[in-house]
């Protein structure tokens, strides 16, 4: 995530409509007061009835107004744009723009099964990432980071959540009918990682990645699903890498846990 540009030109540039809805509001409020200050209280609490031209009191009310109803709305737009850029910052990876664990969990907890299917985890760990940034350094490791998170938005679903846990680890919730077409949809996704060539700076950096698909339904304890995903990450690399470990039933995981 970039940082953000809070100069009053920028925060203008990109808030101009709601500035200048909340400025008309504001000096409209301040025209209607100063109008029944000048004709109630001026007469009815003096007795004089009001001599001057009624637009005066007004435009000297607009004008009084008018550069610090502009000012204060803009410094109320920037803190507005600080405010949303930093509950964004503290809710998504830095580097790839995914949910961090805490937001993660906090939208697992919250997300509501999809009527008709299942919920799966599958915990993704690209292979051999070391060598990638041992060749590259950790510039171009950080580029693969974030074309591997490119990929991995376009081969999920509207209702699916991804997330970075750190490092190389990647977790997503699949909504499917079954655990067994989940695995389908983590292998389009294993496939289309080991046919894609990452292009950094002219090198060629093939991946492949290793994947736990565990079944995650209502009421189980999620860090314990996301446990069973993650040792059969583990047992996906120990089998050769570049493929996906699951299983029907998740009995036997237990005991490994």
């Amino acid at each position: 995530m970039t940082d953000i540009d809070l100069s009053l030109w920028n925060v203008v540039r990109h808030r101009y409509r709601k500035i200048g809805t909340s400025c008309l509001v504001c000096l409209t409020v301040v025209m209607v007061l100063t109008l029944v200050i000048y004709l109630f209280l001026f007469s009815r609490i003096s007795g004089i009835e009001p001599t001057l031209n009624l637009w005066v009191p007004v435009k000297m009310a607009f004008l009084i107004s008018l550069p610090f109803t502009v000012y204060g709305n803009i410094l109320r737009a920037r803190s507005e744009m600080a405010t949303a850029f930093f509950r964004e910052l503290s809710q998504t990876d830095p580097l790839t723009g995914l949910l961090n664990r805490r937001a993660f969990v906090r939208a697992l907890s919250e997300k509501r099964p999809v009527e008709g299917c299942e919920q799966s985890i599958a915990m993704v760990d690209i292979d051999h990432f070391k060598q990638v940034n041992d060749r590259f350094g950790h510039e171009g490791g950080d580029f693969v980071l974030r074309q591997f998170a490119v990929i991995c938005r376009e081969c999920i679903g509207a209702d699916d959540i991804l997330s970075r846990l750190g490092g190389e680890e990647f977790v997503m919730v699949m909504h499917c009918k079954d655990i067994r077409q989940s695995r389908q949809a983590v292998e389009r996704l294993r496939d289309a990682v080991a046919r894609n060539a990452f292009d950094y700076r002219g090198n060629v950096v093939n991946l492949t990645i290793s994947v736990g698909l565990a079944r995650y339904r209502e009421g189980d304890d999620m860090e314990f699903v996301l446990r069973q995903a993650d040792i059969l990450a583990y047992e996906a690399k120990s089998l050769g890498r570049n493929r996906v470990s699951f299983l029907q039933e998740q009995s036997r995981i237990t005991a490994a846990a």
